[in-house]
């Protein structure tokens, strides 16, 4: 039967299991921005030598409140809910693996606007350092579930609830980059 009954103890878990993942980064922020004031600048500041850009911390992004809360979760309920072969697990590290040094190099570059994450320059806040495999492992689990989608194996409601996960979390995206979020750094001229 293609749409049985949801398997409600597994997407219980997989969200249980993700909110103290996600969580943790945002109580990282506030431990370090207490401890080293200075590192990570107030909420909403001017950055200076900017064109008015503003200092963002890890509640500001949708798709670190929304989008790692409720949606990655319903992408993780996906990957999940297939068995996986020695070649994905492979294909899984890979991806996770090579995110990582990515991801790093993209967020201390010189024109990433610093935020609680990555505050400027090559600095990596303790939030920011957890964020990294959570995001690279939240990147491996995504590219299963598309591997899964195209070699049929992530069916019914597993598959439902991933393509809601999936449209949710890139609405997050999409909406932090309206609202400027992601966008360089735009110093004075």
């Amino acid at each position: 039967m293609l749409f049985g009954p949801i398997d409600w103890s597994l997407l219980i878990f997989v969200v249980l299991l993700n909110a103290p993942f996600a969580l943790i980064q945002f109580i990282l922020q506030e431990i370090q921005r207490k401890k080293e004031p200075g590192f990570i600048f107030p909420r909403h500041v001017k950055i200076l030598g900017t064109t008015g850009q503003k200092f963002l911390h890890w509640q500001d992004f949708l798709t670190q409140t929304w989008g790692d809360f409720i949606f990655l979760p319903l992408i993780a309920f996906g990957f999940f809910s297939c068995s996986l072969n020695a070649w994905e697990v492979y294909i899984f590290l890979t991806v996770a693996m090579i995110t990582i040094p990515i991801m790093i190099g993209i967020c201390t570059s010189q024109n990433h606007k610093p935020d609680w994450g990555f505050p400027g320059g090559k600095a990596i806040s303790w939030g920011g350092a957890a964020h990294i495999p959570y995001f690279a492992i939240y990147t491996a689990i995504s590219v299963i579930c598309i591997i899964k989608m195209f070699e049929c194996q992530l069916l019914g409601w597993p598959l439902i609830i991933t393509w809601i996960g999936g449209i949710g979390w890139s609405a997050m995206e999409y909406g932090d980059y309206v609202l400027g979020h992601f966008e360089p750094l735009k110093l004075k001229k």
